[in-house]
């Protein structure tokens, strides 16, 4: 499942990726917020 979150997140823009980490953080599990800051 991790790789497929890195996956998911690698599609991701770094617009997005900001708002994920910052904004929506709460709203994701806890393995999408580590691979969306890697």
């Amino acid at each position: 499942m991790e790789n497929e979150f890195k996956r998911v997140m690698s599609e991701r823009s770094d617009e997005e990726l900001i708002k994920i980490v910052t904004i929506e953080r709460n709203g994701y599990n806890p393995i999408a917020i580590e691979a969306a800051e890697l």
